[in-house]
């Protein structure tokens, strides 16, 4: 049914030794029993240099997922992404590499704009991710 789905996020966030990851695993058997999806990604204190890192891990393993549920929920996605996002797909694909198997092919780097500062690049990575 779904016009009854629902896309939601949770993230979890403490100290070290809270039982954070036992919360998640607790999620995760809930999720699995609604027939949802679950992935995780961490933050990881010495990776701090690779930013949204949690994020592409989070998404790749989502990408992974898809991949697996064949070729036309891969071709279904695609087609939104790129209606949506046109070239900007790209932005994706450099934050989540695992996106490009789900998409089927190596995406094109858009043609450099003037709307190249970082400001105008986070602008619309803002916008790729709402959708």
């Amino acid at each position: 049914q779904p016009e009854q789905q629902t896309k939601e996020v949770v993230m979890i966030s403490g100290y070290s030794g809270t039982g954070k990851t036992t919360l998640a695993f607790e999620l995760k058997k809930k999720i699995k029993e609604e027939r949802g999806a679950f992935v995780t990604g961490k933050f990881d204190q010495y990776s701090s240099g690779e930013p949204l890192s949690a994020i592409s891990q989070a998404f790749g393993e989502l990408c992974r997922m898809t991949v697996k549920k064949g070729a036309t929920l891969c071709k279904e996605i695609e087609d939104v992404l790129r209606a949506e996002l046109k070239s900007e797909v790209y932005l994706l694909t450099q934050i989540i590499p695992d996106l490009k198997e789900v998409i089927n092919q190596e995406t094109e780097h858009a043609e450099a704009s003037d709307d190249a500062t970082s400001e105008a690049r986070q602008v619309r990575l803002n916008y790729a991710f709402r959708i």
